[in-house]
């Protein structure tokens, strides 16, 4: 089942031409946006993820109902840089992102809540009154303090 999700996340991906799938590492999916733009469009990468996030929650409730399961996932969002990005490991080399504002984006991930897409404050206030549902989540803590998130309605 896992493998037929990522495939769907895979094009999910694939719609948003300033998106890349970075790595599945387990059951967790990884991607960017806009690394590889040759020009910077913060709103736009913004959207493109947040929209992603959305809908692979989307495409959970489907496999739900379908199957009769009852799947769960945490999304999180985080933009900023710099970041470095390339290829580590010579015997098998893979590509990684990293960074403070990946390390951010992790915590947004794993301190988040299920079935909801959470975003840090400098994601919300790219992608403010655009067609989003976003509510104030509040204060988290994450492992260098407490940050104020919000969360997006799929």
């Amino acid at each position: 089942m896992l493998n037929m999700l990522f495939k769907e996340f895979d094009a999910l991906t694939n719609e948003r031409k300033t998106m890349t799938k970075i790595k599945c590492i387990g059951d967790c999916y990884v991607c960017a946006g806009g690394i590889f733009d040759e020009v910077n469009q913060p709103q736009t990468h913004a959207r493109e993820v947040v929209d992603f996030g959305c809908h692979a929650i989307k495409k959970i409730l489907d496999v739900n109902e379908a199957q009769n399961e009852s799947l769960r996932i945490r999304v999180g969002v985080n933009t900023g840089g710099p970041i470095v990005a390339g290829v580590l490991g010579t015997e098998k080399p893979t590509f990684e992102i990293l960074g403070p504002t990946i390390n951010i984006a992790e915590q947004m991930e794993s301190k988040g809540v299920p079935m909801q897409v959470q975003i840090s404050r400098p994601v919300y206030e790219l992608i403010y009154g655009s067609q989003f549902v976003i509510k104030e989540r509040g204060e988290v803590e994450l492992k260098r303090g407490k940050m104020f998130c919000y969360l997006v309605e799929p």
